[in-house]
This record gives C-alpha cells, structure tokens and sequence, in this order.
C-alpha cells in the first residue's frame, strides 16, 4: 500500500506564498505545482468521495489536483495502442524500490543557490548544482512515501528523452532530530526531545557579518535547505525527497503564452508566429509520445508543466520539455484505460476525467486546450469558477469556443485541436498523429514560403540573364562598329545601303525582323544576325 500524505486531516490548506505553504495540511496527495485542491467541488461532479469543505470561487485556469488511488484496469488493448516500450514501467513504480539515505547525507554533491524557480502544494524548486553541474533542485515533504514522492523518485529517471525533463538523481531521507541540529544547532531546554519538532526561522543580526561559524556562505546548501523546509513547515519523522532534474531557464511555455510570443505583432509576423506555435507543439508531441510508449499517462499535461531550455540554434530561442510526473499513471502491459480518483488540473481535464477514467487519450484532450491557448493566448475558461468548468465540461453544456475568420494556417491548427477535444475518447487522435498533423502544418507553411521564395528567385535569375544579354549585345555592336559595319535594327524589309563607289544595293529579308549588320560590299552569306 502507498501512503498518504498529511498530518492532520481536519486541518485544510492556506493559499501559497513565497513565504509560506502548508504542505501537510491534507491526506491526499497532489502535484507539486498544484495550487488550489479539487475536493470542494467533487460533489458537483457527481463524484461520490465527500467533500470536507465548501466550494470556493476561483479562476478554473489555475489549475488544481486532488486525491490519489491505484488505478483499476478498466479496457485493454494491442499493439501500439497499449505501448511499445519493452521495460515494464509498471514494477518500477514500486514504493519497495524506493531506497531511503541518511538525512545527514542526502545533500552530498548538491549546492542550494538562494533562487525559488518554482513553488507548489509540498514542493519548492529551487536552482543550484549538482556535482558542479547546473541544475534544479526540488524539495518536497510528505508524511511517508506518497504516491507522488514515489513518482519523482523512481518514474523521472526511468524516463528520458530530449522533449522530457531529465531527472538526474533523486533522493529520500527521514527527518531527524540529528538532521534539524545540523540544521539550526541542538535545542536546549527541551522537556522531551523527543517530541515533534519544527524549524526555527533563521534570523540575521543586520550588522553585515553573517554566521561567525561560516553558515549561510554560497558553497553551503544547508542555509537554503533550511528555509526551504521552514517554509515547508517540515517535521521530524516526515519523508524528505530530493530530486535534481535539467535546468530549464527560459521558465515556462505557460510564461510563453503570457509574453504572445504566439500572437502575430509587427515585428512577429504570422508565419513566424504559426510556426513558432507548431513546432512547440511537435516537441510536446514527442515527449508526451515517449510517455505513452512507455505505457505512462502523464495526467496533468498543462503549459505551466511544459519547461523550456534556452536553445540558441532555434528562433524561438528554446526547447520545450514536459516536466512533472507526480500525478501521472503508470498502465500495466495491454491496459488503455485505468479508473482512478486522481484529479489533474480542472480547466485541462476531459470530461471522462471527472467520472474517474483516464487514458492516453485524456492527455490528448489536455493537448487541445493547450493549442487554443496558445492561438489565442488566453487562459481556458477565465473568470468561471471551477465547479462550474466542472460540471460544464462533463455535460458538454461548456466548451472552448475557437477563433473564427482567421489565416488559414491557423484554421489548419484549429481544425487539429478540435479533434484533440472530441467528447468521446476514441475520436481523439493519438499523439502519433498529434505529432504528425502539427508537422504536415508547418511544412505546408514551409513550402508556401519556398515556393515564394523560389518565384522571387526566378524573377532576379531572368533579370540577371537580361542584363548579361544587353551587356554581350553591346560589347558585340562596338566591335562591329570598329571593323566598319552598319548596324541595321529595324524591321524586317528592303534596306537600302551605300554599295561600292556610289552605287546602290538592296537586300531583302527573308527571315524576320532583328538586328542586323549590313555592308553593301559583302557577300549574302556575311549578313550577321546578331540576336544569335
């Protein structure tokens, strides 16, 4: 059995802060990057799991994750719709593989820099290195080995391809008193130390000379880790997972949509901003394409789990990589689809999500809300509140509605993305073909810019060839010219000429107009014509 995480069940958790966040405060667990949980609303879904606490108003576009079950196998299949990936992922994901350390040694090789890259429901990401390598460090808590820590821990290296972010290594330890005096140094005057125990805030004299013992220096991690696991408000006896992945430093496709780096501008002009859009959507096809051949249903699959890496070789300046496998499903050999009570992120979710039912197809649905966003470079279903998007999207009364009288490069993407968001699962296209349609796209772009391309070619070529043409038609006349030959360029007809000692010829033209070279004294035969 895996655990659940959590401390007290009757305590709920507060909104996040770059302060504070209240990663134990439920039994369920959910994705680091989750920000809001779906339990308010499961009863106006028609989910049977109670809810502990009323629905609140917030923007669906959030995002949010809920409770977490061992999949039942629901429908099986063959070939590659049920994976073609030879290692069974399957035992991998087993919490019995998972290989605790001492907490006294589970930061050895790693530097913490004091830089948040990211913050979620028991999670902190922060930048540092990893054996001198640059690198981000997640941090999470849990009571024990949730099903989300042992995602991170054993799913992320088993999985690697260039559109994935790779994990490096990933690491667990139990917290210990030992580990919290390493910490912040032993306590004194404790009547059981023994007892849970929870971090101290660090404090700073303000006078500019720092810890006298060398604490807080840069090459230390201890310091960040510290403030990491106070505002996680870690406890002893809690599991704490490390896990240190790729470096992604052009933030997030999430970012990306914000910044309309896919909305065409003066300076952005359409194509390039089709273009841009589709290949970020081919590259989100390979690694979501990898995942499904691996038999792996990621069950979250949103912007803001899309990471970029600066790329400098690329016009758009990056690469995308899907990040985050805490909430994905792991289908045992020959299953397409599972029952489950994981909830991804609502405004991302198909409608057969909501009534417990995943498959690889579930991730496509996800895939087509990410292309309206990114041709419209709005968030799904702003300003409705959750419940709503709830019950609107698995009734079918709510739905994206797509821009209408655009270019036809974007009717192409549009036409793709309703396929992705067909009501029932079997309708969808597998990522195979996701990949395939965004490419076909691009290259039919592609070709449009070549063949016009091609077409302004043909015209500078022909330019070119008519100037050499005048340029060898004059050199010629001046030589004519030089060895006393006149250079007749009219009509063709009877051209009278000078012949001989005041005598006259006439020559008639037998063969059609041009320019030609007389002389009243040559031969027939020594007539040139120049256009030759």
């Amino acid at each position: 059995m895996i655990c659940h995480t959590g401390v007290d069940s009757r305590t709920r958790s507060r909104p996040l802060s770059r302060t504070q966040l209240a990663s134990n405060s439920t039994r369920r667990p959910r994705g680091w990057l989750a920000e809001i949980t779906a339990d308010s609303f499961l009863s106006a879904a028609g989910r049977t799991a109670a809810a502990e606490a009323p629905a609140q108003p917030v923007d669906a576009a959030t995002g949010s994750t809920a409770t977490v079950q061992h999949g039942t196998p629901l429908s099986v299949g063959t070939g590659s719709s049920a994976g073609l990936n030879a290692f069974p992922l399957q035992s991998v994901v087993d919490p019995r593989n998972v290989k605790e350390c001492r907490a006294l040694d589970i930061m050895a090789g790693l530097q913490l820099a004091p830089r948040e890259l990211g913050r979620g429901t028991y999670g902190v990401v922060v930048s540092g290195t990893y054996n001198m390598l640059p690198c981000a460090i997640k941090v999470m808590v849990s009571q024990g080995l949730c099903r989300a820590a042992v995602r991170e821990l054993l799913l992320g290296p088993s999985l690697v391809h260039p559109n994935l972010v790779a994990t490096y290594t990933s690491r667990c330890a139990r917290l210990t008193h030992e580990f919290f005096d390493l910490l912040e140094g032993p306590r004194i005057g404790v009547a059981d130390p023994t007892a849970p125990r929870l971090l101290e805030p660090i404090l700073h004299s303000g006078d500019g000379f720092g810890d006298p013992t060398g604490k807080g220096e840069a090459a230390d991690p201890l310091p960040v880790l510290h403030q990491v696991l106070y505002d996680l408000k870690a406890v002893t006896g809690q599991v704490l997972t490390v896990t240190v992945q790729e470096f992604c430093d052009a933030s997030t496709l999430s970012q990306a949509v914000k910044r309309g780096l896919f909305i065409t501008t003066a300076l952005w002009g359409v194509r390039l901003a089709r273009r841009a859009l589709l290949r970020t959507a081919a590259e989100v096809a390979r690694g979501m394409l990898h995942l499904h051949d691996a038999g792996v249903v990621h069950g979250d699959l949103k912007p803001a789990n899309v990471l970029l890496r600066s790329a400098r070789d690329d016009r758009r300046g990056f690469t995308a990589k899907v990040a985050d496998f805490g909430l994905s499903h792991v289908l045992p050999h020959a299953v397409i689809t599972i029952s489950t009570e994981t909830w991804g992120s609502v405004a991302y979710m198909a409608p057969e999500a909501f009534d417990g039912t995943v498959s690889r197809a579930t991730d496509a649905w996800a895939m087509g809300v990410i292309l309206w966003e990114m041709l419209t470079g709005e968030r799904p279903f702003a300003g409705k509140t959750q419940p709503a998007v709830v019950q609107g999207v698995r009734t079918g009364s709510l739905s994206l509605e797509w821009p209408s009288g655009m270019d036809p490069m974007a009717e192409a993407i549009i036409a793709l993305g309703r396929r992705c968001l067909a009501r029932r699962p079997e309708d969808r296209p597998s990522f195979r073909a996701i990949l395939e349609g965004v490419v076909e796209i691009e290259l039919a772009i592609r070709a449009e810019v070549l063949q016009q391309a091609a077409a302004l070619q043909l015209v500078a070529t022909e330019a070119h060839l008519a100037a050499l043409a005048a340029q060898q038609l004059a050199l010629q006349a001046a030589a004519l010219a030089g060895a006393g030959v006149q250079v007749y360029d009219g009509p063709p007809g009877t051209q009278e000429t000078s012949g001989g000692e005041g005598g006259t010829a006439s020559q008639q033209e037998e063969q059609g107009g041009g320019r030609h070279a007389v002389c009243g004294d040559l031969p027939e035969l020594q007539r040139l014509n120049l256009e030759d």
